[in-house]
Formats: C-alpha cells, sequence, structure tokens
C-alpha cells in the first residue's frame, strides 16, 4: 500500500512485497478463485442430480473473507463424487468436463484466463497448480448435549455451549465448519 502511495503501479507494488508476502498473496488469489469455482461445480452437481429437489433443499452457504463457500451433507452427494479433485488455477491447466463450465464461468467474471496467471516481472512466484478435494469428510463426530456456558454473562440469552469434536483431513478448515454449522 506505501508503494501505491507513492505512486508505483499496482506491479510496482507486488514486486516490492517480500517474497513470501507475495507467495500468500497468490494462493490466496487462487483459493478464492478455487472457492468460487469449487461452489458452482457443487451446485451444478445438485441441480443435475436424479434427486435435484432433495440436493438442493440441503445445499446451504457462508459467506467468509474467501468468498461464498458452499456446503452438502454427505448424504446428498453421490458416493462416486466424494474422492472428486479441483486443481488450483495457473498457466497449462487442461481443463475437464467435469468442472471446466465452472472454471470458465468464474475466471471470465474476473476476465483472465489460466495462461494469464502469471506476475510479469516476478519471475520467482508462480502460480502453481495443486489438486484439492472437493469434499471433506469430517469423521469420528462427536456432539455433546447442551451445557452452561460458563463463559456466558450470567443474564445471556444463549447461555448454553454444545461440544464438537471431529477430524478432518488436512487442509480443511475446521473454522470453516463451525461457521457453516452455526448458520
Amino acid at each position: 500500500i506505501a508503494a501505491l502511495a507513492r505512486g508505483a503501479t499496482p506491479e510496482q507494488a507486488l514486486a516490492a512485497l517480500p517474497p513470501d508476502d507475495l507467495r500468500w498473496c497468490v494462493e490466496a488469489f487462487q483459493s478464492w478463485l478455487w472457492n468460487r469455482t469449487a461452489g458452482k461445480v457443487i451446485t451444478d452437481m445438485a441441480t443435475k442430480a436424479e434427486s435435484h429437489d432433495a440436493i438442493a433443499n440441503t445445499l446451504w452457504s457462508v459467506e467468509s473473507d474467501f468468498g461464498e463457500l458452499v456446503f452438502a451433507p454427505a448424504s446428498a452427494v453421490a458416493q462416486s463424487v466424494h474422492a472428486a479433485t479441483l486443481p488450483t488455477f495457473g498457466p497449462g491447466l487442461i481443463a475437464i468436463e467435469a468442472w471446466s463450465a465452472a472454471a470458465r464461468s468464474v475466471l471470465a467474471e474476473e476476465g483472465i484466463k489460466p495462461q494469464d496467471m502469471y506476475l510479469p516481472g516476478v519471475p520467482d512466484v508462480k502460480f502453481g497448480i495443486v489438486s484439492r478435494p472437493l469434499f471433506a469428510v469430517a469423521s469420528g463426530v462427536k456432539l455433546s448435549g447442551a451445557e452452561r456456558d460458563e463463559l456466558a454473562p450470567a443474564n445471556s440469552a444463549k447461555p448454553l455451549k454444545f461440544t464438537l469434536e471431529c477430524t478432518l483431513p488436512k487442509g480443511s478448515y475446521a473454522t470453516i465448519l463451525l461457521r457453516a454449522l452455526g448458520q
């Protein structure tokens, strides 16, 4: 921001960032695009399913700092899709039918193409292509009964708490799961 305030172009401002910070920015942008594409893929799967109404009524979304995140209960997703993956976008990405329409839509909304995903003048930072699971299934789920929340004020309208225990695969975000469950 300081570089921009001094009159630098956006490209110059990016190049002025420490390499690790710049890598983090690139990965955050890729995650944002991935989340939007994943939401479209999940919604498309629901609309194409034989039991469309049943699945569409079970989808829910959460607004986050990373864009809208779409969730579907495991029971609403065909077992054959549980292991589906979706890559992050980068130059050289070869789209496959299962998610190409959603990817094209998201990239078109941003006015970019996979081959445009590089930073001119910043050769050390690449838009890497990494395959991520489209669905994360929590295992070992245990939910306690309602109990008094010792941190809630005495006159609180919500004096109760639940305790959730579960295991998520590496790379899954428990905070996003908790936010989704809280809505």
